[in-house]
């Protein structure tokens, strides 16, 4: 991964810990869930993160590899790229780190929720930290080698 120059922003908020980077000219938004979360606790970190981007490109990681409780109906996806997209995002990448074996069909409805908000990007899930790193830094280093 590009080596990230600075922390933009941090904090915590509705069971959320987040740190922002800047990474070329991208922001990575690593994120940890702490407690359970879910629609609502959602809105508030997106709102946050939201602020700190600065391009039509969002790129996060997700770790809940401690397995809270992690709420999320097709409906909150909708109403999540809705916000995203009434924002300015086009493009969404992001890696969920997680030991839930049911996650990737999570992905599936969130990519169908993406696809009609015409959100580019891609998702994945995994279990292993290296692996989210090495997906995201990827994606980044596309979107800052095109103009």
């Amino acid at each position: 991964m590009e080596t990230a120059k600075a922390i933009i922003g941090s904090g915590a908020i509705s069971n959320f810990e987040y740190v922002t980077y800047e990474v070329g000219s991208e922001r990575l938004h690593k994120i940890k869930i702490v407690g359970k979360v879910g629609r609502q606790e959602r809105i508030g970190l997106y709102n946050e993160l939201l602020s700190l981007n600065r391009s039509s490109s969002f790129f996060c990681i997700l770790d809940n590899s401690r397995n809270f409780e992690n709420i999320l109906t097709f409906d909150d996806m909708r109403y999540l790229d809705n916000l995203l997209t009434t924002s300015g995002i086009k493009h969404f990448y992001g890696a969920t780190i997680t030991n839930d074996k049911a996650y990737p069909l999570v992905i599936k409805m969130a990519a169908g929720s993406a696809e009609m908000y015409e959100l580019d990007g891609e998702l994945i899930s995994t279990n292993s930290a290296s692996e989210a790193e090495e997906f995201i830094a990827e994606k980044i280093a596309n979107a800052n080698s095109h103009p």
